[in-house]
């Protein structure tokens, strides 16, 4: 089976939160490569249906937490894009969550404190 991880790719290696580009920088006749970043780890292409193309490395089962590679492609691109802006949106739930444990009963006005109590309403009808 012919795979798109051909010499020049570029290609991310992508880990639990975070991913790093390189290029590939070699590839084998049995279909495994090795990367720019790491010349002496091999990876080993796979693809289970209708997925993206991804690698793993040789000698490793395929776990959650096992780094992959990926083709840096639009699809790719697209998804990154996504997950960051779902990491911004979770930070700045966290900091207003904060904030409201820190807020001062004293120094807030009926609205706010309204306001509080339909986003603790809403909040607790999404269980």
């Amino acid at each position: 089976m012919e795979h798109p991880f051909q010499i020049g790719t570029q290609v991310a290696i992508v880990g639990t939160y975070n991913y790093t580009q390189t290029k590939v920088l070699k590839v084998y006749k049995n279909g495994n490569f090795t990367l720019e970043a790491d010349p002496t780890q091999q990876w080993k292409p796979y693809r289970y249906n209708d997925t993206p193309w991804s690698a793993r490395r040789t000698g490793e089962r395929l776990y959650s937490f096992s780094p992959t590679v990926r083709i840096v492609d639009d699809e790719f691109k697209t998804e990154q894009a996504e997950a960051e802006k779902k990491q911004q949106l979770k930070k700045r739930a966290h900091k207003a969550l904060h904030d409201m444990r820190n807020a001062r009963g004293e120094f807030l006005t009926e609205w706010q404190v309204e306001a509080l109590e339909n986003f603790v309403r809403l909040y607790k009808g999404c269980d």
